[in-house]
């Protein structure tokens, strides 16, 4: 009977932590997922890659301005990556990585641009 009581609470409370319209996990064939989640118009993104893009994973952080979402790099201090995400809808986004520092630790080049859609 207690745990019927406390049901409710916890779905209620996972409404409220959704925090922005792009919230969720995006993929980006070939390349991998990233799961974006919003607080407040700051963006932390995860990106998963799949396993012939190294099979690693890297998070970044940063402002969401309308439909731009601007991150950087929060896992690894020797590279500083800038990605920029142009939701496009609710459910696809053209991708840009913007800067890469140092370029010959970067997975992609600079400019290099990609397609997300949404999974869930």
């Amino acid at each position: 009977m207690k745990i019927i009581f406390f049901l409710p609470l916890f779905f209620s409370s996972l409404a409220i932590a959704a925090g922005g319209p792009y919230d969720g996990i995006w993929h980006f064939p070939p390349y991998g997922y990233i799961n974006i989640s919003e607080d407040n118009r700051t963006v932390v993104a995860v990106n998963v890659y799949n396993q012939e893009w190294g099979g690693d994973w890297e998070a970044f952080m940063g402002p969401r301005d309308k439909n731009i979402i601007r991150v950087t790099s929060i896992t690894n201090p020797n590279i500083i990556t800038v990605f920029k995400l142009r939701m496009r809808s609710d459910t696809t986004f053209t991708g840009t990585l913007e800067s890469c520092i140092p370029a010959s630790l970067c997975k992609f080049p600079e400019g290099f641009t990609f397609e997300g859609v949404k999974v869930w």
